[in-house]
């Protein structure tokens, strides 16, 4: 439940930190974050810049320190800070669509608990929180909180629950923000002590908790009591090793005892803070701040996004400490933070992408002379997550403005101009217009023929003008080009580039596709070995590339082997996360072994996936009755067999 969250923590959590000396967001966290290729779990976006707050944890998990010196709209709690988790977002780590067709209102979510679809109701309530919170309207967001507590424990009964410990964690967020504080630190010791029974002692979701009490304690004067919590939250985030996130939590209980007007308590927790800083590169000039950040664009142009995201942060820090500070600071922390959203979205990593470029685009308009450039690369990336998030509308009206904005500052003939009509082709591919589409993508093809280009542009082109050409059904040509795409990816990007991965993915899908499993196989194998070389076990192209050999070796009447491969697949996404995607391995395990008399196994892997469609979507839901079922027959079967 938590290794996805710790994984995207130590990835993305720390480019935003860096911008705490320039007060941008003092130190904007986020824990979970969805996306299609990693499968992780997910959280809120983050707060209008006239909020800056801690965000950590799951839910309104985080009660931290504000730095903001007045919260319109806010009384009497200014000094506590708010995780606000996008509870709409599936923990699978997929946009789940709103279960009504306009935005969620009270009544629409009543009505939806009337009708006892509670998970329908936990998301939409939560997504209506998120907006009243954000517009100071905090009152409003207790009865919705109760709301999701209760479709919790319709969903799960008495039992422990993690989704329930998160609903009494955010009760407890929200009553301390209306100063019920008698309440809100029952609620917090509810979710506390059952976290405590699902996770153990040393999560970090206990830890975060913990902190929150620790603030209750001192805002109600319990310094020591405080420092008891604290204690015990530092040192199991100690133990866990992340120190982005031990550092978010020393910061916010280091201004929380400032503004009790504790200092000697607040030295306390600075010299551990002090300690995890880090160091200003050489010597923090702007020809560093310069340096590093075109050392991160060449990184992520290499692939290595993780290296480049490193550049960015470390490009922050040097920025935000220079003195004077340069006249155009918010502009050049704007395109830091727009990059590091690209590298994000790279990553995979939709809604990390979706936060930083949000806030780089804030910062835009927070200055004069906006660069152009910049804009449309941050909109570009927006385009293309709300694609990967299946809004096509909403892309293709994002991609015709970033279109129109290119051509009018640099003309029909200029070579950049092949991006936005590759993504606009795409989309209209999605939304079904072919002829539209494949004429945009070849368009983009031609310009870069015209002008006698050949780099990792043109190759993605390709790719997906082989794509277009196998949604059209012309299945030699998409061999072609697929194949052309895949040869100009290792020529121009490197054979062992993840983009070059992603290529041989796309040649062995239309491979598969035509029935040739042996070179379809041979071609997931060449992906998998370059997905794991870059991204680790942890990654969806990962499970992906697995789930497609196993698919290729069962065609093949190689049935062990496909087994073990569906077991590789499954074991590499629960440690991502367990959504849909684990559900559906889940089955395809059952199925082999069901059609080789393996009952027993098979009753396993169905009882197994009928657990995680249950907790995505609870126990009426169609596919858990059908799994259930599956398993019941599977069990019978082995009973009739032992006896």
């Amino acid at each position: 439940r938590t290794s996805a969250m710790q994984q995207l923590r130590k990835e993305c959590s720390s480019v935003l930190s860096a911008a705490l000396g320039s007060n941008l967001t003092n130190a904007v966290r986020l824990s979970t974050a969805s996306s299609a290729a990693r499968g992780a779990s997910a959280s809120f976006d983050s707060l209008p810049s006239r909020q800056p707050l801690h965000l950590q944890g799951r839910g309104f998990r985080s009660l931290a320190g504000n730095a903001s010196p007045s919260l319109p709209g806010f009384k009497g709690m200014q000094r506590a800070g708010v995780t606000n988790t996008r509870w709409f977002v599936n923990r699978c780590g997929t946009k789940r669509q709103l279960s009504t067709p306009s935005e969620p209102t009270v009544e629409s979510i009543e009505a939806l608990v009337k009708d006892g679809k509670h998970k329908e109701a936990m998301l939409d309530a939560w997504q209506v929180s998120y907006k009243l919170w954000n517009e100071g309207m905090v009152d409003e967001c207790l009865p919705l909180a109760e709301i999701v507590l209760r479709c919790s424990r319709e969903m799960h009964g008495d039992a422990d629950h993690m989704d329930t410990a998160e609903a009494l964690n955010n009760k407890g967020i929200i009553l301390a923000r209306m100063s019920n504080m008698k309440e809100s630190e029952e609620a917090l010791e509810a979710a506390l002590a059952m976290k405590r029974k699902l996770v153990g002692d040393a999560d970090k979701v206990v830890a975060e908790t913990l902190r929150n009490l620790g603030n209750i304690c001192v805002q109600t004067g319990r310094f020591d009591e405080a420092d008891t919590r604290y204690a015990e939250s530092i040192k199991i985030l100690r133990e866990d090793g992340d120190k982005n996130l031990l550092k978010h939590s020393l910061q916010a209980i280091v201004w929380g005892y400032n503004q009790a007007q504790k200092p000697d308590r607040a030295a306390k927790y600075s010299e551990i803070l002090t300690e995890l800083q880090p160091k200003l590169p050489n010597g923090g000039t702007i020809e560093d701040f310069w340096g590093l950040f075109e050392e991160g664009g060449k990184r992520v142009q290499e692939g290595s996004f993780q290296q480049g995201l490193d550049c960015f942060e470390n490009a922050l820090h040097v920025l935000t400490a220079l003195q004077p500070q340069p006249e155009n600071q918010y502009a050049l922390i704007a395109k830091c933070l727009i990059n590091s959203g690209s590298a994000l979205f790279n990553m995979g990593n939709l809604d990390g992408a979706e936060l930083f470029i949000n806030e780089g685009l804030q910062r835009q308009e927070a200055v004069e002379g906006v660069d152009e450039e910049d804009r449309m690369v941050a909109l570009n990336t927006l385009g293309n997550i709300n694609t990967h998030r299946g809004k096509h509308d909403d892309a293709l009206k994002i991609f015709e403005d970033v279109l129109e904005m290119h051509t009018k500052l640099m003309g029909k003939d200029h070579t950049d101009r092949a991006v936005y009509l590759m993504n606009l082709g795409l989309v209209h591919l999605k939304l079904g217009n072919q002829d539209k589409g494949m004429a945009l993508l070849q368009e983009a093809a031609d310009a870069h023929t015209r002008h006698g280009i050949e780099d990792v542009l043109t190759a993605k082109i390709y790719r997906n003008l082989g794509s277009g050409q196998f949604a059209g059904g012309r299945m030699s040509e998409a061999v072609q080009t697929q194949e052309t795409a895949l040869e100009l990816f290792k020529k121009v990007a490197g054979p062992e580039h993840p983009e070059t991965a992603l290529a041989w993915s796309a040649l062995g899908h239309v491979r598969l596709s035509l029935s040739e499993h042996a070179v379809a196989m041979d071609c997931f194998k060449q992906g998998l070995a370059i997905a794991r070389k870059v991204f680790g076990e942890q990654h969806g192209q990962v499970v992906w590339s697995l789930d497609k050999i196993a698919h290729c070796l069962h065609a093949l009447g190689q049935v062990d082997e496909a087994l073990a491969s569906f077991h590789q697949a499954l074991d590499a996404q629960m440690l991502i996360a367990k959504d849909l995607t684990a559900a559906n391995l889940c089955r395809s395990i059952a199925a082999i072994e069901w059609n080789r008399s393996g009952w027993e196994a098979a009753a396993v892997k169905f009882e197994e996936q009928r657990e995680i469609l249950t907790e995505l979507f609870g126990d009426k839901d169609e596919r858990v009755k059908e799994a259930n079922e599956a398993a019941e027959l599977a069990r019978a079967a082995a009973k009739k067999v032992a006896e």
